[in-house]
């Protein structure tokens, strides 16, 4: 008996290019959804690849690399990878202040959020009139 594994962003009942048959098959299947880790286990994989690693960080930078860096977890390990490697290249130690300025591209800026489509169409409607 084989079993198949299927991932997708969509129930089988939205996935339309299917034939029927194979999608009752999979709506019959366990269906489970994935979400993004919380914190405490996002500190968790970073703590682990900074050991796999062997990169001393210490635990506030972890933190604030796990609080700020929410969905993806290459993005995750990414951004711990390249704080060290500036760190490394700079013949630094890994602080919070350094991650701030390493991943300042990475992390949204809390004072400036981000313009939407809308603001900008009410923008030029108000100016334009």
């Amino acid at each position: 008996e084989k079993q198949i594994v299927i991932s997708s962003d969509r129930s089988p009942k939205q996935l339309s290019a299917l034939e029927d048959r194979l999608r009752s098959r999979f709506e019959w299947g366990l269906m489970t959804d994935i979400t993004p880790p919380d914190l405490e286990t996002r500190i968790a994989i970073l703590s682990k690849k900074a050991a796999t690693e062997r990169l001393p960080v210490p635990p506030d930078v972890l933190e604030y690399i796990a609080t700020h860096i929410e969905r993806n977890i290459r993005e995750l390990e990414g951004a711990l990878i390249r704080v060290a490697a500036f760190a490394s290249l700079n013949k630094s130690q890994v602080d919070r202040t350094l991650a701030e300025i390493v991943l300042r591209d990475l992390i949204p800026d809390a004072g400036n959020p981000d313009i939407t489509a809308v603001e900008i169409m009410n923008a030029t409607a108000a100016y334009f009139g």
